[in-house]
């Protein structure tokens, strides 16, 4: 079984996963952030993933999320940080067609957008607070779709069950 994290920008997927890593509760899981893998893989050429995004565009980047996802569905073991607009309807394909099971963080959208605010590397903070909510509403139909959590607990509370 495979599991990834979804929410939006600003959340703390990225924080989560590494919480879950650092717990030792799953040693044969590879925990990987989809963001920082992208970036990991374009840093000679970009100096972060904003600037990445910023020179290819969203449309290009979310083709990078979708290549990347389509790997890891062939693999094993895999606790997965999604992008906040990593999923659509490919990538939904994608997913529902491995064994993969998703957590959605549920941050409250004002917490995320403060956090993201002053962040120069994330294109998405130069939209206004209305574009951003917008952008968040429209993400929820995706997320909705997925099991609720807010910390590690709740995430390792559903892995018990």
């Amino acid at each position: 079984m495979n599991y990834f994290i979804c929410g939006f920008t600003g959340s703390g997927k990225t924080y989560l996963l590494k919480q879950l890593e650092n717990a030792f509760i799953l040693p044969e899981y590879k925990f990987i952030d989809l963001d920082q893998l992208i970036d990991q893989e374009h840093a000679e050429k970009y100096h972060s993933l904003g600037h990445l995004i910023e020179d290819i565009g969203f449309e290009a980047f979310r083709e990078l999320e979708f290549q990347k996802i389509g790997e890891l569905t062939q693999e094993k073991n895999i606790f997965l940080s999604l992008g906040g607009g990593a999923l659509n309807h490919l990538t939904m394909d994608l997913l529902e067609s491995g064994s993969w099971r998703g957590f959605w963080l549920n941050t409250d959208f004002e917490l995320c957008r403060e956090r993201i605010k002053n962040d120069e590397n994330r294109p998405l903070s130069r939209l206004s607070a209305r574009e951003l909510r917008e952008l968040y509403n429209e993400r929820l139909t995706y997320y909705h779709q997925f099991q609720e959590v807010n910390s590690m607990d709740d995430v390792l509370r559903v892995l018990k069950d």
